[in-house]
């Protein structure tokens, strides 16, 4: 292996710091190796990071021991980190969460600029194959590159085009003749293992040629990959300053809309996950949808549980329009906002006209001075106006057309009886009739 061949990798960092994923294998010592070499000519200040993820007892403290003396003999300083995680179902992706996570705490308190990871080709190719039975995307399937970030961690791969072979034969004309070998790497209860050791064994002999083609339909779909990335930032910095009109988002190629909402996601949260495809296309039925009611979406993060679909723009849905608390309004001292609306109440002689469903009018002498704006709820019912018995408003907003994340608080009397679901419909509770002398007039406005 000739370290050279990395200096695109490393050059950008003249000077500066970075972290290096250590576990004490072969492809984290060659990383770290590699690292070295570069480290005496562009002045680079590395620190070794190892995770025990607790989950091999004796055999994981042993690593850990031996990885931080072999950083020690090289004079690098080394961090360790302990996870506590159960084995069991999902084991992989909790280690993945509780790596990347440290990995941002690392960088956040290090200033390191970038993470020097062992990924090497043969890892590549088994991410290929797992990444295609998930259905991922271009962008996916090429998720291990050279250089790439993360949930904002950077992360370099100076290994990408060589394969575990290669890799050990380098670490032996080194002179490192040991290194750690995780005993759960031959569980076949994990996919990955399955892939390695089985799968990807099968396919290479079956199909001659097969490992060289991996690796080049790999590099031809990073070179996809990359320009539908590119043009997507350029179209969604345009959709940005536009304000994320509807319209928009819907002439986008679904190639590139699905691209550009994750980068939504992420200048809305300020985290970078990957997104679902049914959350693209619960935002593509929403978009198509003719009426302009305001429409809560579901994200499915937990940074940012909701956007918000209104005006015939994408918008950030605030945590006081998704959850809040019951409040008692006396409506006749002025305007309350509750659950990301403002309500305001004008009373007048008569019937006024009503300019749509975010105004409803009620007999002032039947109507309690008081009102109750709650959050909605599963089960609840009103008596609608023009009807004779209580209809459950899930029904009514059904009939509406509004999606079913869209749920704006209710307005009650003090004993509970829902009277207005705003933008839905108003309750049949102190209608105005020909005998009413003064009404009161609600209007709700989004905010």
């Amino acid at each position: 292996m000739n370290p050279t061949a990395c200096e695109k990798i490393f050059a950008p960092y003249r000077g500066g710091r970075l972290l290096i994923g250590f576990s004490g294998g072969a492809d984290s010592t060659a990383a770290l190796m590699v690292a070295l070499y570069w480290r005496e000519r562009l002045e680079l200040k590395l620190t070794a990071v190892h995770f025990n993820h607790g989950l091999r007892g004796a055999e994981s403290d042993r690593e850990e021991a031996e990885a931080r003396r072999f950083a020690e003999t090289h004079d690098v300083a080394f961090i360790s980190r302990r996870f506590a995680l159960a084995s069991g179902p999902g084991v992989e992706a909790r280690a993945r969460a509780a790596r990347l996570s440290a990995w941002r705490e690392l960088v956040a308190e290090t200033g390191a600029a970038a993470v020097v990871v062992g990924h090497h080709a043969d890892d590549r190719a088994e991410n290929l194959l797992l990444r295609l039975a998930r259905g991922s995307n271009a962008t996916g399937l090429t998720s291990m590159r050279a250089c790439s970030r993360v949930a904002g961690v950077l992360f370099l791969r100076p290994l990408l085009n060589f394969r575990r072979v290669e890799i050990e034969s380098f670490l032996r004309r080194n002179g490192i003749l040991l290194w750690a070998c995780d005993s759960s790497n031959i569980d076949q209860h994990y996919s990955r293992n399955a892939l390695r050791n089985n799968i990807l064994p099968e396919i290479y002999s079956a199909l001659p040629g097969s490992e060289s083609g991996l690796a080049a339909s790999l590099d031809a779909l990073a070179v996809d990959a990359d320009y539908l990335e590119q043009l997507t930032a350029e179209n969604f910095a345009a959709l940005k300053v536009a304000g994320h009109p509807a319209a928009a988002w819907l002439a986008l190629h679904p190639a590139l809309r699905f691209r550009a909402l994750r980068l939504l996601l992420a200048d809305f949260s300020g985290v970078d996950e990957p997104i679902a495809p049914e959350f693209e296309e619960r935002v593509r039925c929403e978009l198509t949808r003719p009426d302009r009611a305001c429409r809560l979406i579901p994200t499915g993060m937990s940074a940012l549980p909701y956007i918000r679909l209104e005006n015939g723009r994408l918008q950030k849905a605030m945590p006081e329009q998704v959850n809040f608390q019951t409040v008692d309004w006396s409506w006749r001292d002025g305007s309350c906002v509750a659950g990301g609306v403002r309500f305001t109440a004008s009373e007048a002689a008569g019937r006024p006209p009503l300019s749509g469903l975010d105004e409803c009018c009620f007999d002032a002498e039947l109507l309690p001075e008081t009102v109750r704006i709650a959050p909605f709820f599963a089960g609840a019912k009103m008596v609608p106006f023009g009807g004779t018995g209580p209809v459950l408003l899930k029904k009514l907003r059904i009939n509406r057309g509004i999606a079913a994340a869209d749920k704006p608080p209710l307005m009650q009397t003090l004993s509970g009886t829902v009277i207005w679901w705003p933008f839905v419909r108003q309750g049949a509770f102190a209608a105005v009739t020909a005998a009413t002398r003064k009404t009161v007039l609600f209007r709700a406005e989004r905010v």
